[in-house]
């Protein structure tokens, strides 16, 4: 099954040890858990599967093109006033950290 996968989803590329055997990277493990999820749990048909994967695909990328949220420490240090409380600043860090790994999932 794993290789009629690779012939059909060209998004898995095992590497290959000296010895010809299959070497799957963690990338190509999920991505197995993912088609197989996609064909045998959500009911998937291989063209559906693939539709999915490269919509999936085109969203990381966007995500990967985002900008920075937060701005550097120092930036942000440089433009409090000099007898500012700090608290306001480590409020706004732990808002930005916040928002960051509600998007990792």
């Amino acid at each position: 099954m794993l290789r009629y996968w690779e012939t059909e989803f060209s998004i898995l590329k095992p590497g290959k040890t000296p010895s010809r055997h299959r070497l799957y990277r963690r990338r190509d493990v999920e991505m197995l858990l993912e088609i197989k999820t996609l064909l045998y749990e959500e009911g998937f048909t291989i063209a559906g599967a693939k539709k999915k994967i490269k919509e999936n695909e085109e969203e990381r990328e966007e995500e990967r093109a985002l900008p920075m949220i937060a701005a550097p420490l120092e930036e942000a240090i440089a433009t409090l006033p000099p007898n500012h409380n700090h608290l306001e600043l480590l409020r706004a860090i732990r808002d930005d950290l916040q928002v960051l790994y509600n998007m990792l999932g």
